[in-house]
């Protein structure tokens, strides 16, 4: 178990999933906040449409059950 938690540690997931939540919560609160958003990645990996899902299951209280929260991904992943 140890080497498996290391080698996750080692390959940089969970400081891009930390990224992915972190800009989902700032786009979150700018649309909070009224302020209108446009969300691009143009470095080639598919942050934008991570960042979009992660975004609708923050804002919309549906999406906050196990299985609802599978059907945004599903969604999500279907229309990127």
């Amino acid at each position: 178990m140890n080497s498996f938690l290391s080698g996750i540690e080692g390959s940089g997931w969970l400081r891009h999933v930390k990224a992915i939540m972190e800009t989902a919560f700032f786009v979150a609160n700018a649309i909070h906040m009224g302020i209108s958003v446009v969300i691009h990645c143009s470095d080639g990996w598919d942050r934008t449409s991570q960042t979009c899902c992660k975004l609708i299951t923050c804002q919309h209280f549906h999406f906050t059950s196990p299985s609802n929260h599978m059907t945004s991904i599903s969604h999500c992943v279907a229309h990127s």
